[in-house]
Formats: structure tokens, sequence, C-alpha cells
């Protein structure tokens, strides 16, 4: 398709139109711009290749929406599914970032460790992927509303040789959003986490079920996690929530909270851990409430380093050391816990400048129900 620029009057068949000074001859089937001192600003060559010359910034500005451009683009606001790179996205309808990985409403994702195949889409039960780890990666980046991964009976193990089975990092959960991960509430056996290698050999070779790093909103529902290890669950700058889990027969600690987290644990069972249930350490704050922590071989609850608990309707029985131990400036609250006896130690048991409040009902120990070294400024009350 032929254009010319004349500079005067121009005659041909099937000319449009004739302009002057900086003159465009377009054909009947062009629609072009040109700005009012005469120069052009698009040009479409006969390949079809467009050129544009957008010297004005005022005027230069040229919008497509995708599906000009492509027109199986999604529409801002569609959630889909990125085949390529196994990810659910969120389309914005803007070309230079079509694929902003955000939530643009609530979001439910599907795991089955015996049906599941991570190439699926995780988004109907009917294509779950097949690991928890998976249906984690598919969350986008930024979680601005409700995030629930539905994970179906089964054991699940991750051979892969990673330190932990799932690691929760780089999600961003705004307070409008959460991650809820759950099992079966009523029976956490039914949905097990596991660091063996096999149920031949219980033998650990990872280190936590759960890994949750730097991100808050988390919330982890009816999971059984054993045999790992260091923990069953932990909280490294983060915020999760425990509801009806159960953590036992790990080599260190059933649930570890470090450094600067934070938890609710709701019905929840630490129990024939290699050292404490639930360890709270490093300028952390959890409260336990309704829970179990038995049979471990150290303290039930272990909370030191300027870190807080309220622990509260708790049955803390049978552990090898105390049932409750608060060192290095903790400041603790019992209140109304069941009295068990059993504990090796004693009940409830402060030291190095700890503080402990009891009210209520208390767990007993050999050594006594309660007691504080007075020698380090620790107060057991």
């Amino acid at each position: 398709m032929k254009r010319s620029l004349i500079l005067g009057l121009c005659q041909g068949a099937g000319i449009l139109g004739v302009i002057f000074l900086g003159i465009l001859i377009a054909y009947a089937t062009d629609i072009l711009t040109v700005d009012r001192d005469g120069t052009i600003r698009l040009r479409v060559s006969d390949t079809g290749k467009v050129t544009l010359n957008t010297a004005e910034a005022a005027e230069g500005d040229l919008r497509f929406t995708p599906r000009a451009i492509d027109p199986t683009a999604p529409l801002a606001g569609d959630l889909w599914y990125n085949s390529a790179e196994k990810l659910v996205k969120y389309a914005d309808g803007n070309m230079t970032t079509p694929l902003a990985e955000t939530t643009n409403a609530a979001l439910t994702l599907y795991v089955n460790g015996t049906t599941g195949d991570n190439n699926n889409s995780g988004l109907t039960s009917g294509t779950a992927v097949q690991t928890i780890q998976k249906a984690v990666d598919l969350v986008p980046p930024i979680v601005r509303h409700a995030v629930t991964i539905n994970i179906a009976a089964g054991v699940y193990r991750d051979l892969g040789g990673a330190s932990s089975n799932v690691y929760i990092a780089d999600k961003s959960v705004l307070a409008t959003g959460s991650i809820t991960i759950v099992g079966d509430v009523a029976t956490p056996s039914n949905v097990r986490v596991t660091g063996n290698a096999s149920e031949v050999d219980p033998t650990p070779i990872r280190a936590n079920g759960f890994f949750v790093y730097n991100v808050y909103g988390v919330s982890i529902r009816g999971i059984l996690c054993n045999y790992f290890t260091l923990s069953g669950v932990r909280a490294y700058k983060a915020n999760v929530d425990l509801t009806s889990c159960v953590c036992s027969n790990n080599s260190v600690y059933g649930m570890l909270y470090d450094l600067f987290s934070r938890g609710w644990l709701t019905s929840c069972t630490a129990n024939s851990n290699g050292n404490a249930g639930l360890m709270i350490n490093t300028m952390s704050s959890v409260n336990p409430t309704s829970c179990t922590f038995s049979s471990n071989t150290g303290s039930g609850v272990w909370c030191q380093f300027a870190s807080q608990a309220y622990i509260q309707t708790c049955t803390i029985t049978s552990n090898g050391s105390h049932g409750i131990l608060g060192q290095y400036n903790a400041n603790m609250n019992s209140v109304n816990n069941v009295a068990g006896a059993n504990n090796t130690g004693y009940g409830v048991y402060a030291n190095r400048g700890a503080q402990i409040s009891i009210s209520g009902t208390t767990p007993n120990g050999t050594s006594g129900g309660t007691g504080a070294d007075a020698a380090t400024f620790a107060i057991c009350q």
C-alpha cells in the first residue's frame, strides 16, 4: 500500500483526501492521525509494521486493551491459571503488568495426595494438586482476600530432600487477606504431614513439617505433624494460628515460635517430643487455650528471652522436666490450667529473670506445684 508526501495539489485514482504542507495521502482503508503542524505521528508500512513518533509527551500516550492485541488475554479482574508457570494469577488489565500476582477475590485450592497432579490448576477438587507445597506455591505473592487450601485425607511426605515438607514464605498477606490450610479438624490424624521416609522406618529426615517464614495471617487446622528433626510447626518472624493440630514424636519441639513470632493455639496437642511440647523463643508471643502438652522429654511449655505466653485451660502433665518453664525475662500467665501430676520438675517454674503469674488451678510436679530461682530474680506467684 503506497503512501506519499506531496508539496502541492495531487490527483490520483482512489485518493480519499489531499492535505497541504506536510500533507498525507491515504487510501480509504486507512485511519491515521496527523498533528496540526503536519507531522506524522503514526506510520504504517506495506509490511504492516507500525512506526510511532511520539515526540510530544502530552500527546504521545498510546494505549491498547489486552484483548485488542490478544483476543485470548484475560480481562481485568479475571483469575486464571498460567500453565507455563503453574501459577494462579490475577489480570489487572494493564499491558505493562498484565499478570499482577495478587488475589482479586476469595481463592480456594485443593490438594489430594492420591488423585492429585501438580500439573493441575488446583482450583477444584477434581483438578487438585498432589502436594501441599504446590498449593502454597499457587498462592499469589500478594494476598488481599481469604485463601483456603483444602487437604484431602492421606499421608504427605516430601522425599525431595528439602529441609521442610511445607515452606511458606514470600507472601504479603494484607489486613483483608488470610491463608488458611485445612485438613481434618475432627480427626487430625487423617491428614498427616510426616518427616520420615516410609512407614517402615520412622527415622526423621527433614527439619520441619510446616515452616512459615516472615509471613503473617497464616492458619493451620486439623493436621498431624510428626517425625521431624526440629519441629512439627515452626514460625520464624511470622504469625501462625493453630487449631486442632497435633505435633508428636518430633526430635526436638512440637511447635516452635521464634524471633518476633505470634500465634493463637486452640485445642492443639503436643506430645512425645524430644524436648518441649511448645517452645516460645526470642521476643515471641503465643496464647495456648484448651491445649494438651504431655509426655514430652522436656517441659510442656518453655518460654524464654523476653517472650510472652498466656496459657489457659490447658492440660500439662507427664512431662520430663517442668510443666511450664519461664526463663531469661519471659513474662507468662498460667490461668485455670488443669491440675496434673507427674511432671518430673515443678508444675510451674521460673528462673533467670522470668515472671510467671498464676491464677486458678495449676499443673503440679514431683518437685512441687510452683517454684522460682530467687537468686536469678525470677518470680512465680
